[in-house]
């Protein structure tokens, strides 16, 4: 369960950080971020609110 929450914890950081983040640097940043947390959300057996 710790385990768990230190995946969601860091998964709502880049929800967090990503709306504002990508806007800045968007073509570098966007892929790796948007992967990042595509693959921590399907961790946690959910999808991205965008897909």
């Amino acid at each position: 369960k710790i385990e768990e929450g230190a995946i969601f914890e860091a998964c709502q950081a880049l929800t967090d950080t990503t709306s504002w983040e990508v806007d800045a640097l968007h073509s570098i940043i966007t892929p790796a971020l948007i992967n990042a947390r595509y693959i921590c959300c399907l961790s946690l057996g959910q999808l991205p609110p965008e897909m």
